[in-house]
């Protein structure tokens, strides 16, 4: 993992602020662990973003952030979100069912996380939330879907949920050809 400088996102936010911008995605594969390659955090982040809008019209959309750091970080994320200006929040739970969260080698449970998203919805009821959910993880049963399908039963309020359907991941593999054999057999 490789983050960039608080500061030069900063500039980057600062600037399109000035060119009249007024939503910004925050895209990683994990806003939680923002930082730890810098000795900083999502919290220092999100909140340099937030003194630097000020009092403007803009929105922070928090794209992906791993259950087990948002739950982590939410008594802290409360004084970001408190701001106003935190407008939307994806946290990937994948599964309702714990044992299916453990088979994936996930590090939080699925009640940890419904109890995390209804703190946010009680609490702030602007902050639009979003999860994806995997369907069909190897050794999934019927149970264990009716438990996912329960995951997001009410009071929890999610906007938006994308289903996923399980498909395994083959092996990288990097093929290099020299490009004199490439000319030949493309002659």
């Amino acid at each position: 993992m490789r983050s960039r400088p608080i500061q030069k996102i900063v500039r980057e936010f600062e600037c399109g602020l000035a060119k009249g911008f007024k939503r910004f995605f925050l895209v990683s594969a994990d806003l939680g662990t923002y930082g730890i390659d810098l000795g900083c955090g999502a919290i220092d982040l999100l909140s340099e973003l937030v003194k630097a809008g000020g009092e403007r019209d803009f929105g922070l959309i928090i794209n992906q952030m791993n259950p087990a750091d948002l739950i982590k970080l939410l008594p802290r994320l409360e004084a970001v979100f408190a701001s106003g200006k935190i407008e939307a929040v994806g946290c990937q739970v994948e599964s309702g069912s714990d044992r299916i969260i453990k088979l994936m080698g996930r590090n939080y449970t699925a009640q940890s996380w419904r109890d995390c998203m209804l703190g946010i919805n009680k609490k702030f009821p602007f902050v639009r939330l979003s999860t994806h959910i995997m369907i069909g993880f190897p050794g999934e049963t019927e149970e264990d879907f009716i438990e996912t399908l329960h995951l997001l039963d009410f009071p929890l309020f999610i906007d938006w949920v994308g289903f996923f359907i399980f498909s395994a991941r083959q092996p990288f593999t990097l093929h290099v050809f020299p490009i004199k054999s490439l000319r030949k057999q493309n002659s």
